[in-house]
């Protein structure tokens, strides 16, 4: 069975999103669509997984979790 997520169209004029770059934008919509994903936004992280499903290298992929760790609130 499939679960789909959906997306506001505001997310793109979220102030957040719009300071982001390309790339950060598309490893932040990766990290709040992924299959590992809850209702509550509590899951936990594979950097292997993380990195196979995005195809960013793995030191990429933590450099664009930092930014977000400082977000966790949003």
């Amino acid at each position: 069975m499939s679960i789909n997520k959906q997306i506001q169209e505001k997310f793109w004029q979220n102030e957040f999103v719009l300071e982001l770059k390309p790339e950060e934008r598309y490893f932040y919509m990766y990290v709040i669509t992924n299959t590992m994903t809850s209702l509550c936004g509590i899951y936990k992280f594979s950097l292997k997984l993380a990195a196979l499903e995005t195809g960013l290298a793995t030191d990429v992929i933590e450099k664009h979790l930092r930014p977000l760790k400082a977000t966790e609130s949003l």
